[in-house]
């Protein structure tokens, strides 16, 4: 497994036009139930890509059968041209996939600076001589400067970052946000857009997962919209804010 992960490092889709991610048909079914229903998405690298739709539309298990928590029961998960679709999460986090799940998992009683060791160490054999990386990708999220502050006493909004920050520890090719702006303030969510917005600037290809719209439109990125497991529709932003079926499905317009 060890050399699966290896050669996920060493090709690069970008140089024949593949994508550095891609669904095909992926099913996932839980019992009785079909969370996600044949889902095809190609996902090229540089990317800003977001998932919208109501609640069960299958957006989090989406995430996590991409991140390997969850195994597809039928179709394939291909990243840098190779089938991961039975490859564990440890691996594919070394191959350049990371997470940011939706609610915030830090460790309170620890400094965000002491946060950021432990996901080093959860990736690395070493982190000797990491101070400058640290304090660069704390920068990076928008915590300059609080980097001795218990986790637990900075706001929610910083907790979030904060998470973005652990996601970056695996120096990741492919970065996942699961509703990176839920709870916070109409200033943080623009801070969090401007965020977002850098490190794709900076080549990183992400995908988020978004109910707020207005979130959506300060970055404008392409959507594929889910509904029921499936990929109802997909299209810049201009083309699903005057699609009809979204706003009833979604929008909740009549």
């Amino acid at each position: 497994m060890n050399a699966v992960a290896d050669s996920h490092r060493t090709v690069n889709p970008a140089a024949n036009g593949q994508p550095l991610l891609q669904l095909r048909d992926v099913t996932k079914r839980f019992g009785g139930l079909t969370a996600v229903n044949k889902v095809n998405l190609d996902i090229h690298q540089g990317d800003l890509h977001f998932l919208i739709g109501p609640n069960g539309a299958g957006k989090s298990t989406l995430f996590k059968t991409i991140v390997g928590y969850h195994k597809p029961d039928s179709g394939q998960v291909i990243y840098k041209g190779n089938d991961i679709s039975f490859v564990e999460p440890f691996l594919r986090a070394r191959m350049g996939i990371s997470i940011k799940f939706q609610t915030p998992s830090v460790y309170p009683d620890l400094t965000v600076f002491q946060n950021m060791v432990v996901a080093l160490n959860r990736r690395r054999t070493a982190v000797d001589n990491v101070r400058q990386e640290i304090l660069d990708r704390l920068d990076a999220v928008g915590l300059h400067g609080i980097e001795n502050m218990a986790a637990g006493q900075i706001s929610h909004g910083q907790r979030q970052w904060l998470e973005i920050g652990l996601a970056l520890a695996v120096d990741p090719e492919l970065l996942l946000l699961d509703e990176p702006n839920a709870g916070m303030t109409p200033d943080e969510t623009a801070r969090t857009a401007e965020i977002i917005r850098r490190l794709n600037k900076d080549g990183m290809t992400i995908i988020v997962i978004a109910h707020d719209m207005e979130f959506v439109r300060m970055l404008e990125p392409r959507i594929t919209v889910l509904h029921l497991g499936r990929v109802f529709t997909q299209g810049q932003l201009c083309e699903i804010e005057r699609n009809e079926e979204v706003q009833q499905i979604y929008l909740g317009k009549k």
